[in-house]
């Protein structure tokens, strides 16, 4: 099964808050298709696209399901 990782679109609201990915240095990442849960040990930035980190991903429907609602707003990654 192939998956993509995307990207939050930036802006984006989040429930009743307005981020970015300049100010949001959170560090975790969802699959598309579902059920796949990461988190990195850096945040993302565009400019970082060949500097190395560690992902640590989960197969859990319960917790993929809870940030796949924040990052149901999303792009493709460069």
């Amino acid at each position: 099964l192939e998956r993509n990782i995307r990207l939050i679109k930036s802006p984006a609201r989040v429930v009743n808050h307005d981020t970015n990915l300049d100010a949001d240095l959170t560090n975790w990442a969802v699959s598309d298709p579902g059920n796949i849960f990461c988190l990195i040990d850096r945040p993302y930035a565009k400019n970082q696209t060949v500097q190395s980190a560690m992902a640590v991903c989960i197969d859990q429907a319960d917790i993929f399901a809870r940030f796949n609602d924040i990052a149901a707003q999303v792009e493709n990654c460069p």
